[in-house]
């Protein structure tokens, strides 16, 4: 999966900890299952295209 070329900082700014887009996506593709790397990746930019926190749940 690309780098959105988000810088983490400005998109979360009053997270106590954050982490880079890309890194935590390639650590999720270590730990999905082959058959499910299609539907996960789905999911994944689902949550990353929300405003918020509130409107991705």
């Amino acid at each position: 999966m690309p780098w959105s070329g988000r810088e983490p900082r400005g998109f979360y700014p009053e997270a106590k900890w954050q982490r880079c887009v890309m890194r935590f996506y390639r650590n999720v593709w270590t730990v999905v299952a082959t058959g499910k790397v299609k539907e996960v990746a789905t999911m994944l930019k689902a949550i990353d295209a929300q405003e918020g926190a509130a409107a991705s749940r």
